[in-house]
């Protein structure tokens, strides 16, 4: 089994602003386990949003690499 960790993700893409409020979590660090798709993704998403710091794990090392991208 091949474990793929991403240990930054630049900037998110599309993220909405709508829900809680995050202020509190700016400049801190989230690691995020599954963070290469679905719900993982995009709470990672709205981290980066936030102004956090984010570190992704993920089984699936294709699809950590295009997180990355995004």
């Amino acid at each position: 089994m091949t474990v793929g960790v991403l240990l930054a993700v630049p900037r998110a893409i599309g993220v909405s602003r709508k829900g809680g409020d995050m202020r509190g979590f700016k400049n801190r660090v989230a690691v995020v386990t599954g963070g290469a798709s679905g719900i993982g993704r995009a709470i990672a998403e709205r981290c980066v949003a936030e102004g956090m710091r984010v570190m992704l794990a993920d089984i699936e090392a294709p699809a950590l690499r295009e997180a990355r991208r995004r």
